[in-house]
């Protein structure tokens, strides 16, 4: 590979202080949000330089897919620091999820036609569209709704629920595409959103006595 690059916003975390070096008993650090990867190759054949981008795709996916396993919410790495303490009291795993976030998707409104339409009218430029929602490393997805600028769906079909494990850093990302059959879905549209920004219920957890 000539270049390989990961772009995101890495979170390292020092753990417990100490009064003697190395000052700190260790170091976690997570992807709040999957980043992105992106894969240069440089391939000849007889000479003559050839594309990988299939190849460059692939193996991207294979190592962004490896991050989001390894190192992305609720992933955490760690590295132990004091190596002399037994007693150490952090170490590598998963984090806690603060709350749920109950997305519902409900409609969309005057969807950009990526469709053209077929010959002798039978039938108008138009597209298919269906909703990603993406928080964290979870995805999911509408039902597609067929030829559809205006798709609406029941609560029923566009409700889902997300763990959320750093409200503070964590976006929901909601992408609209046009469903194609035999080439790659198109973009019809892009929101982002701080999850600390969307609306919050606090729900008493205590017994009541």
């Amino acid at each position: 590979a000539e270049h390989v690059l990961v772009k995101g916003r890495l979170d390292v975390c020092l753990q417990q202080i100490l009064p003697r070096p190395p000052f700190f008993t260790g170091i976690t650090f997570y992807f709040a949000e999957l980043p992105t990867v992106q894969l240069t190759l440089d391939g000849t054949l007889m000479g003559l330089r050839v594309s990988l981008l299939w190849l460059e795709k692939i193996l991207a996916e294979i190592i962004q897919k490896q991050l989001a396993e390894q190192i992305v919410l609720p992933a955490v790495a760690a590295v132990l620091l004091d190596v002399t303490n037994d007693d150490a009291w952090f170490e590598a795993g998963n984090m806690f999820p603060e709350g749920i976030c109950t997305v519902v998707v409900l409609q969309a409104e005057d969807l950009a036609a990526k469709d053209l339409a077929l010959p002798f009218g039978l039938s108008q430029p138009s597209s298919d569209p269906y909703c990603e929602v993406t928080l964290g490393t979870s995805h999911w997805r509408t039902p597609v709704r067929p030829q559809n600028l205006n798709p609406k769906w029941l609560p029923a079909e566009g409700t889902r629920q997300f763990l959320v494990h750093s409200r503070s850093e964590q976006q929901l990302q909601l992408h609209f595409y046009d469903e194609n059959p035999y080439t790659e879905d198109v973009s019809l549209g892009y929101l982002s959103l701080p999850v600390s920004e969307l609306p919050a219920e606090v729900i008493n957890m205590e017994p009541t006595l």
